[in-house]
């Protein structure tokens, strides 16, 4: 996909989607693997294609940032997010998937602010 002149961000988020699916296939059986760093970076780098290619933005923007732009919350927290509705299927599974989003949010706010020299 070009930066200049290809699809829309839509059509990019969307293939965004395809693509998480996949990497988040199992992740609740699996998530153990993203404390080994090469599994995760690995992750990291199929996620920031991603971004980039979304956000149009230049290579040597910081991954935090281009998630903030792009709106797409980290893909190690996504995972853990799985994980979390995997475990709380016994409640109303609207209301699980509602406190899963906000409790990633919260991890994803702190991990900014842990990091805020970068992409501010």
């Amino acid at each position: 996909m070009p930066n200049v002149s290809g699809s829309t961000s839509v059509k990019r988020r969307a293939l965004n989607g395809v693509v998480e699916s996949t990497l988040l296939y199992g992740a609740p059986v699996w998530h153990n693997a993203m404390n080994v760093g090469k599994y995760q970076q690995r992750f990291d780098r199929v996620q920031r294609k991603m971004l980039l290619r979304i956000t149009s933005a230049y290579r040597t923007t910081s991954t935090i940032a281009i998630q903030v732009i792009a709106g797409i919350i980290p893909i190690e927290i996504q995972v853990e997010e799985r994980r979390y509705l995997y475990n709380k299927e016994h409640r109303q599974q609207t209301a699980i998937k509602k406190e899963a989003r906000e409790r990633s949010l919260n991890i994803w706010q702190q991990k900014w602010q842990a990091e805020s020299a970068k992409g501010q």
